[in-house]
């Protein structure tokens, strides 16, 4: 019998082969058996911005809680759960360090959502995948031109964008929602109704980042009155008043 064996190095298919001072005995051979660790982000963003330059650090750990010292690289990526249409980019793969922490600066995320989830997996594939908590990647509305003010139920024109942190456009797709603020009078955009400016009046797609409205009118006479912009189908897209 024996106790308190153990493996140093993570991966697959090992086996442990037993011998005896006796020729007469012939070796034997163990079934295949894998011996693994766990890869864990020791640091990962609570909210971010879209493109906005991100922090990550991973490490390892066997399973009785002492820190794995082999020589290992990690990539980050998102994971299949992360809302769809962005990529991680930047400088994604990197090696563990003499402190035994992997190290990641510079990455981003390139479109907005909630839920994003970044998943850490190793060259060896005895390092199990790690998970990041999810969070935030916010973008925001921006009105790159407001409707002039103009006679009632004359056409009006409008661009907004999806912008990052710096005002710089997102080419994503996104569902544009634009209601009057206050609402007082009536929106009408490309439909055959009136509809009362409570009632949100879908735009779909923004494409490439932008949307250019050109057949807005007001229904109703009012001063002081504005667009407002949302997502409503992505509240990480932040809304914008013209």
């Amino acid at each position: 019998a024996f106790a308190a064996l153990r493996v140093p190095h993570a991966g697959r298919g090992f086996r442990l082969e037993a011998t005896a001072d006796s020729a007469a005995i012939a070796p034997v051979l163990s079934n295949l058996f894998d011996v693994t660790a766990q890869l864990q982000f020791l640091k990962s963003p609570d909210a971010a911005w879209v493109n906005e330059p991100l922090s990550f650090e991973v490490c390892a750990k066997h399973m009785d809680g002492k820190w794995y010292t082999d020589p290992y690289t990690v990539t980050l990526s998102l994971s299949a759960d992360s809302p769809p249409g962005a990529v991680l980019e930047g400088p994604t793969t990197q090696t563990v360090d003499a402190h035994g922490i992997v190290a990641f600066t510079g990455v981003r995320v390139t479109a907005p959502g909630c839920g994003t989830v970044v998943e850490a997996r190793s060259t060896n594939d005895g390092l199990l995948v790690a998970r990041s908590y999810p969070f935030e990647v916010c973008a925001a509305f921006a009105f790159l031109t407001s409707p002039a003010s103009g006679p009632v139920g004359e056409a009006a024109q409008t661009t907004v964008a999806v912008v990052d942190q710096k005002g710089q456009v997102v080419p994503v797709t996104a569902s544009l929602a634009l209601h009057l603020v206050p609402s007082v009078s009536y929106l009408e955009c490309n439909v055959g109704v009136k509809s009362p400016a409570m009632l949100e009046v879908q735009r779909t797609p923004v494409s490439g980042g932008t949307a250019a409205i050109t057949d807005l009118h007001v229904w109703g006479v009012g001063g002081g009155l504005a667009l407002r912009a949302h997502a409503p189908a992505n509240p990480a897209i932040q809304p914008a008043v013209s």
